[in-house]
């Protein structure tokens, strides 16, 4: 008796066990401003991982487009640089057609790439073939952080209200979320969306904070202070290992098979 309910106890954690093969962490890529290089943040900790130099000049926004490709945006040199993920070297150089200053970047699901450049808070489409944007419109916002949602719903940070907006993709005019973000934001650097969570993270250069912002509230939520001055945000999706399903179901058939034997030796003494 004592054998059987070992034996089914095993076998009901192992069962537990075997939907957690993996667990999905929200991270984003980074750019630190002091020093250009590329580091991962984990976006429920804001614990930061250096991944190295980038060799760019002032690299302000990120993004990653469908197939894994990181491109940034270098309001230094006027250019689209596309960056190696694993070591945060700059692989290629894409001269826009125009220059920028502070400015994000954004894809759409069908890999349109966009600009938002808070000289003259204007939004731009970029061509990531050969640099040529093309003017979509302006607003009364500055904005030099955005992010796109699962809906092709462009979201923008403006410090001068201290909200959360939408874009009209149409015009590049901007309407509020709800009422604010309910924190002073001064030199908002990094906006992304969480793919899997559903929220979108903003990084605040000013006072090195890491927030959360609810899309359909529009309100912020403090994180983490990450220490240093960050900027630009690209999400990205990290499995961290769990024990496979067929390791833990060997596992659990070896400590079945030990626990009949030790009970078959015991019907024999």
């Amino acid at each position: 008796m004592i054998a059987k309910k070992f034996a089914a106890s095993i076998l009901v954690a192992v069962a537990g066990l075997l939907p957690a093969a993996s667990l999905a962490v929200p991270f984003a890529y980074a750019i630190q401003e002091s020093t250009q290089n590329l580091v991962t943040i984990n976006l429920a900790t804001g614990a930061i991982a250096v991944i190295g130099a980038t060799g760019g000049d002032d690299i302000d926004g990120l993004a990653l487009d469908s197939s894994g490709v990181l491109y940034g945006s270098d309001n230094d040199t006027d250019s689209l640089v596309i960056i190696n993920r694993n070591t945060g070297a700059i692989s290629s150089t894409i001269a826009l057609s125009q220059g920028i200053s502070d400015s994000g970047l954004a894809f759409d699901s069908l890999d349109q790439l966009y600009l938002a450049d808070d000289a003259n808070s204007e939004l731009f489409t970029v061509d990531t073939s050969d640099g040529t944007m093309g003017l979509i419109g302006s607003n009364s916002g500055d904005i030099s952080a955005i992010a796109f949602n699962l809906s092709d719903v462009l979201y923008g940070v403006d410090p001068v209200s201290d909200s959360l907006v939408t874009y009209n993709l149409g015009d590049g005019s901007i309407t509020a979320v709800g009422a604010g973000l309910g924190v002073d934001i001064v030199d908002e650097q990094g906006l992304t969306f969480d793919l899997i969570g559903g929220l979108l993270y903003m990084i605040d250069e000013a006072s090195e904070s890491l927030y959360s912002i609810d899309p359909l509230t529009g309100l912020a939520s403090f994180i983490a202070n990450l220490g240093g001055d960050y900027e630009a945000l690209a999400f990205f999706e990290d499995r961290q290992a769990a024990p496979e399903p067929g390791v833990l179901l060997l596992l659990g058939i070896g400590l079945l098979a030990l626990t009949l034997v030790h009970r078959r030796r015991r019907n024999h003494w």
